[in-house]
């Protein structure tokens, strides 16, 4: 919605006001009976005082307003989501103590974004089922040895820092302190594509 422009804005405003709408190339309008349900995470009042957005139009479309707090302020929110997106994607963790392990890690991750960023991660979890590393920094296994374990913590690392940085390969680099040369190299050695 606020994204739509003045100009449009002004025949949605005549079609919310007359209930009527006329098709291209037609003489003659056509009655409509609808309700309007819109959505936008822009603050329509300052688009209002910078003229982006359509002061009557606002009236018109207020009648009820739900505020939909980000998802850094609603993490109660979060296992029902995850649940929600594993079911949609047909990825069920069987293993109950694994789902309470990845519910945790999710509901402690900072969200910057919203729900389409928790999306992302749960498929990002998915595809990289089960080498998806829940960072833990307590828990290390000994019986795999000191070199296979070096090996898990750099893979492990690489991903992370891969998935923090929204798979920006330079930026990650960065992160990392290495040449993009040598992380292609070790993304190469992790088969991390």
């Amino acid at each position: 919605m606020a994204d739509l422009p003045v100009n449009l804005q002004a025949k949605l405003l005549r079609v919310l006001q007359d209930s009527e709408v006329r098709k291209l190339g037609e003489t003659k309008s056509v009655k409509v009976n609808f309700r309007l349900i819109s959505a936008t995470n822009k603050n329509l009042k300052e688009m209002i005082n910078k003229y982006l957005f359509r002061e009557d139009l606002y009236f018109r479309i207020q009648d009820l307003t739900i505020f939909v707090p980000p998802l850094r302020k609603r993490l109660e929110d979060i296992p029902l989501l995850v649940h929600h997106f594993l079911k949609k994607y047909k990825f069920p963790v069987e293993d109950e103590i694994q789902l309470q392990v990845i519910l945790q890690y999710f509901k402690s991750k900072n969200w910057t974004g919203n729900i389409r960023e928790l999306e992302s991660n749960v498929k990002r979890l998915i595809t990289f089922y089960p080498d998806f590393e829940i960072e833990d920094e307590e828990e290390y296994n000994t019986e795999t040895g000191l070199i296979q374990g070096r090996e898990n913590l750099e893979k492990s690392m690489i991903l992370n820092t891969l998935q923090k940085n929204d798979w920006n390969k330079v930026k990650t680099a960065d992160t990392l302190k290495i040449s993009r040369q040598f992380l292609f190299n070790l993304m190469k050695k992790h088969n991390i594509s």
